[in-house]
């Protein structure tokens, strides 16, 4: 894996802030922010990303690997996905989610 750093406005969601700051990564993994001071950069952002915590893909019309390549590039990195309406449409149960 690479290693690297970034500058941007760091969100901190739990405390509300934004500050201008560093984020440096070693071996895919967050080692680090250091906040560098109060400016803020007008163009650049840094944020977790967001977890749907309940989605219906099939609500969506699409493939699960087409919904995922489109809901990565708005921010979201996973879903807890209910497959409950598969079941329901496929009307095989189970067989309509594990086949």
């Amino acid at each position: 894996m690479s290693n690297f750093k970034i500058q941007g406005n760091i969100v901190e969601i739990t405390d509300q802030n934004i500050f201008f700051g560093e984020v440096e990564v070693e071996d895919g993994k967050i080692k680090s922010i250091h906040k560098i001071s109060e400016r803020r950069d007008e163009a650049h952002f840094i944020l977790p990303g967001f977890i749907d915590s309940h989605v219906h893909i099939e609500s969506s019309m699409l493939i699960p690997s087409e919904f995922a390549r489109l809901a990565v590039v708005h921010g979201t990195v996973a879903t807890i996905s209910d497959p409950h309406e598969i079941a329901n449409v496929v009307r095989h149960g189970r067989r309509g989610i594990y086949d």
